[in-house]
């Protein structure tokens, strides 16, 4: 405590004595009449037993009794300092439900805190608010409600005197220039407005109201001088620098109040001024109360005689004009709002008079020009010109923060600070200063996608492929990203030769793939009671892995020519020179043409409890890049911030309608017959392996081979496989089932014991095909007691990992479901996603522009989980690779083997069996409407059509036999 503290509070705080009853009253009326927002020096006195004498001592500064202002003046002379200004707040309690007034509470102008008392209790310092009781003795807010006895002690009120003060109103502060000026910076703004009644008369609480006043020449923005230092100040218009003055003139017809001296205000320019003989007053008077608000200002013109003439507005049938009255409340507006027949209704405050109201701008979303530029949402930049800014997409859209008083940008996030907008009478125009704004609605907050590529669900993505060009301004055509034979990216105008692209999402989690852009805007929660609530605005956006549809290989850049070409990881480890690309999202500046933008660095972040993914903030204006069309040179290359005013970095990303996966056949109700065959060299082709096409090797039984067609040995082999569709429709992806010695039996009767629909016990059936189907035999190869080598793995791709193979085993296919003749164990086709395979399905994805060649894809690895519902974890996609002259089943689509196929016709391609035929011994010869078999004596001969419908099925009796074959 500092030593004249402690000497104040020996000797003045502990003047003991009651104060006088009037005081207590006058104290009582400071906080519950219209003057409890007032300001007032607080003073105390040294001596006991009397009542503080205004203008004794020094006022109370600072925010605690420790801290009295050593520097402040004394007296009534105090100059404007606001920590020796308090206002009184009453203190209660309720007892038995009522407010009960304990006394009254200081509150500091400059701090808003309570006068309290730092006291030593148990060893430490604890600080009580003061108060002071019905009786105006000072106490301590404590449960006690002990008194302050001395320096760092409490007492009870009968251990001794009580500190004592009084209360002196601070008067109203006229403005200096400084001050006023101070205001904006170099200017400040007069609003000239109303306070609405209530239908009684009374005052509304609501804010005061801007009035639409003839004569208002207060609108503008203001500045101040005093060129003659006598403390009243000139005034000026800022942009005009027109001088205000009062003139001689009155409005005449509103004259008629005894009140109103009626005389018109006006602007001159200084020509005008130095020749006018009507001014009556050309210096103001600027007056602010010392109150909480601070308002209403009294506003007073003054003559040269010193005569003041104070501002009012006075509405004549139903028109109201800017004009003056006499001033008789020095210092204090003059004006009544009580609902009188007299009610000037007048409030002048600090403030844009016809400013706009901020709400207008809540709950939408906005596009903002100043001066024909629009606001950017770049970072670095304020407002460019329009055609630098995608209108109609996030760039251009800007939402309103109320609680910051900041418009923000959409997509980058960058804020707009409120200029403070004036009304022109135009709906959506506005002025600042010398600037004109226009401010248009272009939508409403949410959440949304629109702005980025968008539309395409993964499946299509995954069948999609895509050209990416550029337009030519110039000629209004479009060139195409086509390769060299190095992958060096380079532009074409022919489309045969455009690279077609894959867009692959960029999966972030388990969870998320769309990243979201989320900016704080507000809303209406209740606009009839005008509720404001904040909400998020959401905007996502998705990644893209861009790879050439064909080949696979991915973008890179090549920092040693400065762009972009198609390579493969192991290109990379060749050249240290090769990055690879990072994912990019494609971003709308018009409906069909885009940005492709990258973020250099990372820009995510991620929100607790895995809920989504974010932008961090200003990430586009920072981090984002983008790719451009070098016209020069015919390549890609890019370009760092996202927002650059260049040229040449609009794309158009076209659709190629080409396929990624083969779709053609068995789709119309009808099955195909096909044939597999090596892409490299058709006379390798897939085939059921049939135990009597035996070789000095053993052979498996119904295994998948591929063999050479044209080997003496393989001479007699049946090639043709049944496509039965699997699962096709509404997915990018159609699998397919493959089959051999099909029988096909539509729905209606069926007898299961001979297979003839009008036997005794036949039954009415839904439509099914029977055959032998190839699938993965994965399945078995884990039932062996030998899960990594047994007859149905062969080798291994890596340590602990087997390739599988393939075999044809005894099915039906009904609906959508597989039902294996052995184990009676049923696989559901339609089951989990339809990109997931199953043990029986197959896919041809394409790999050439041609879509001829492919790769056959299935599954390599699935599981259940504790349930016996497919468990994605486990699962892993498989291709169909010729290892070591033996189809099997790889997880590495490196691997892949490239086949091709020919849709068969004609009976002699049925998808027949290959186990009854001995190559050595029988021959087949079609002719004409039949069937010649050689060799076949004694043999069981079941001939079938394309569609597996059985024609002829008799035993052989000579060993040439001619069998009708329609």
């Amino acid at each position: 405590m500092n030593k004249k503290f402690s000497t104040l509070v020996a000797s003045v705080l502990l003047a003991g004595g009651m104060i006088t009853p009037s005081f207590a009253e006058n104290l009582e009326q400071v906080a519950v009449d219209a003057n409890k927002n007032q300001y007032y020096y607080v003073f105390v006195d040294g001596r006991a037993s009397t009542s503080p004498n205004v203008g004794t001592g020094e006022p109370i500064s600072g925010t605690t009794s420790a801290v009295l202002d050593v520097d402040a003046p004394t007296g009534c002379s105090v100059e404007k300092n606001e920590t020796t200004w308090w206002r009184v707040e009453k203190v209660t309690e309720k007892v038995n439900g009522v407010d009960n007034v304990l006394g009254y509470k200081l509150i500091n102008a400059a701090t808003n805190k309570p006068l309290s008392v730092t006291v030593q209790e148990g060893g430490k310092d604890v600080t009580y608010d003061v108060f002071t009781n019905n009786r105006g003795a000072l106490q301590f807010a404590t449960k006690e409600r002990k008194y302050y006895k001395g320096p760092g002690e409490l007492g009870t009120a009968d251990e001794g005197n009580f500190w004592r003060y009084n209360l002196q109103a601070v008067k109203p502060q006229k403005q200096t220039v400084a001050q006023l000026n101070a205001w904006n910076g170099n200017s400040f703004d007069l609003d000239i407005c109303y306070q609405p009644l209530k239908s009684n008369g009374a005052i509304d609480d609501k804010a005061p109201v801007s009035y639409d006043a003839k004569g208002n020449v207060f609108v503008e923005a203001l500045f101040a001088e005093d060129k003659d230092d006598d403390g009243n100040v000139e005034l000026y218009q800022l942009n005009s620098k027109k001088r205000i003055v009062l003139l001689k003139n009155k409005w005449g017809n509103i004259t008629n109040s005894l009140k109103e001296a009626g005389y018109k205000f006006a602007v001159l320019n200084e020509k005008e001024y130095s020749a006018a003989t009507n001014i009556l007053a050309d210096e103001f008077t600027i007056t602010k109360p010392a109150t909480v608000k601070g308002e209403p200002l009294e506003v007073v013109a003054v003559d040269a005689d010193g005569n003041n003439y104070e501002l009012v507005v006075s509405g004549v049938d139903g028109v109201y004009y800017v004009t003056t009255s006499a001033d008789t409340n020095n210092g204090l507006a003059d004006y009544t709002a009580d609902g009188s027949t007299n009610a000037d209704n007048t409030y002048v405050k600090f403030g844009k008079g016809n400013s706009v109201d901020n709400d207008i701008f809540i709950g939408q979303l906005w596009e903002i020009y100043k001066n024909d530029k629009i606001a950017s949402p770049d970072c670095s930049a304020d407002f460019v010109a329009p055609s630098q800014v995608a209108t109609g997409y996030p760039e251009g859209q800007w939402l309103w923060n109320d609680e910051a008083e900041v418009f923000v940008n959409r997509e980058s996030g960058k804020t707009l600070v409120y200029p403070g907008l004036r009304l022109t009478g135009k709906d959506g125009v506005y002025t600042s200063g010398d600037d004109t704004w226009t401010i248009t609605a272009v939508g409403t907050p949410g959440e949304s996608e629109e702005g980025y590529l968008h539309g395409y669900t993964n499946d299509q993505l995954k069948q999609k492929a895509f050209f990416i060009g550029a337009p030519v301004d110039a000629t209004k055509d479009t060139i195409y990203l086509s390769k060299n034979a190095a992958g060096v990216l380079k532009f074409t105008a022919d489309e045969d030769e455009a690279v077609e692209f894959r867009l692959t999402p960029k999966d972030l989690d388990n969870k998320h793939q769309a990243v979201q852009i989320r900016n704080t805007y507000t809303a209406w929660k209740d606009k009839a009671n005008k509720v404001k609530e904040a909400k998020t605005d959401v905007v996502s956006f998705t990644q893209y892995v861009i790879t050439e549809a064909v080949s696979g290989k991915t973008l890179y850049y090549d920092a040693k020519e400065e762009r972009y070409v198609l390579a493969t990881e192991k290109d990379a480890e060749k050249n240290n020179n090769l990055t690879a690309a990072p994912e990019f999202l494609i971003k709308n500046k018009k409906a069909d043409t885009y940005n492709i933008v990258f973020f250099a660095t990372d820009a995510f972040g991620k929100e607790a409890e895995d809920k989504y993914h974010y932008v961090n903030d200003a990430a586009f204006c920072n981090k984002a890049e983008k790719l451009l069309s070098a016209f020069n040179v015919s390549e890609l290359v890019k370009t760092k911030d996202v927002y650059a005013l260049v040229q040449n970095d609009l794309f158009i990303v076209k659709d190629a309608d080409a396929l990624q996966y083969r779709s053609d056949f068995s789709d119309n109700g009808a099955l195909d017959t096909i044939k597999i065959f090596r892409n490299d060299d058709n006379s390798y082709v897939l085939y059921e392996q049939g135990k009597l096409l035996e070789t000095k090797d053993e052979v498996l039984e119904g295994f998948l081979g591929m063999e050479n067609i044209h080997d003496p040995k393989f001479a007699y082999m049946q090639p043709a496989l049944l496509a039965d569709t699997a699962f096709h429709a509404n997915t990018y992806r159609p699998q397919y089932m493959l089959a051999v010695d099909a029988k096909i039996v539509p729905a209606g009767k069926y007898c299961p014991i001979c297979g003839e629909e009008d036997c005794a016990h036949a039954e009415a059936t839904r439509g099914f095909i029977d055959g032998r189907y190839l699938v993965n035999l994965v399945d078995s190869a884990k039932a062996c007691e030998n899960t990594l080598k047994n007859k149905f793995t062969y080798e291994m791709y890596e340590e602990n990992a087997p390739y599988y193979r393939l075999g044809f085993v005894q099915a039906r296919h009904i609906g959508d479901t597989l039902v294996i003749a052995s184990t009676n164990d049923t696989i559901d086709l339609a089951a989990n996603r339809p990109d997931y395979d199953k043990v029986c399905t197959f896919a041809f994805r394409y790999v050439d522009a041609e879509r001829d060649a492919f790769t056959i894809e299935t599954v390599y690895n699935y599981g259940l989980d504790n349930d016996g519902d497919f468990d994605a974890e486990q699962y892993k996609r498989g291709y169909i690779k010729y290892h070591n002259g033996i189809p099997v089943v790889t997880p590495k689509a490196s691997e892949a083997w490239v086949f091709d196929l020919e849709e068969l016709t004609g009976e002699e391609n049925a998808p027949t069996a290959n186990d009854e035929i001995v190559a050595s011994e029988v021959s087949v010869i079609a002719g004409n409407g039949s069937v010649t078999v050689k060799g076949a004596e004694g043999k069981n001969v079941v001939i079938t059509n394309v569609l597996g419908q059985t024609i002829a099925n008799t035993v052989v009796t000579s060993s040439e036999a001619t069998i009708a074959a329609p």
